[in-house]
């Protein structure tokens, strides 16, 4: 938010233009939208080194970041409205690759997460000194929440059978 909190200000880098389609664009500043709205420049930014912190608050304050990063995805969903389109702008972001070597299965990149989560004692799922979650749980997370009755709700359209409770696992 600008200084006065009136405005909005982004500034987009001139190599997103060239990485991502318009849609994809749409769930990245949807997604940093997210961010301005819910507050999260409230919330500092933490390094484990800092005197005025222990390291467990550090960890705390980094686990809220990457719920925040959660909540901000789901209102790039909303911006977009294609969980392929946000998932493939996911995929982008984390490989830094164009389209051209790419080519996005949401389904099968949640399988993925799936076997991984099952290995979960071998490869740790949430690393406590991260500040984003791993793209597979993101992109995870956006196809429940595209499937929830809240998501559909939100874009207008007849409400999913699927329970809130369930995407909020």
């Amino acid at each position: 938010p600008s200084r006065k909190g009136t405005r909005l200000i982004m500034c987009l880098h001139s190599s997103l233009f060239d990485l991502f389609t318009p849609h994809e664009l749409l769930f990245v500043m949807g997604h940093e939208v997210g961010h301005a709205v819910l507050g999260h420049a409230r919330v500092p930014h933490l390094s484990f080194d800092d005197p005025d912190f222990s390291p467990l608050e550090v960890v705390r304050i980094r686990a809220l970041g990457r719920r925040q990063e959660l909540s901000c995805d789901r209102i790039g969903l909303l911006a977009c409205q294609d969980v392929r389109v946000a998932g493939s702008a996911l995929l982008k972001i984390m490989c830094g690759l164009p389209a051209r070597w790419l080519e996005f299965d949401e389904a099968a990149y949640a399988r993925q997460f799936d076997q991984i989560g099952e290995m979960a004692e071998l490869a740790p799922m949430d690393n406590a000194g991260s500040t984003h979650p791993i793209i597979a749980l993101r992109v995870k997370a956006l196809m429940s929440f595209a499937n929830s009755r809240l998501y559909s709700e939100a874009l207008g359209q007849p409400p999913n059978l699927r329970a809130d409770a369930d995407f909020e696992k």
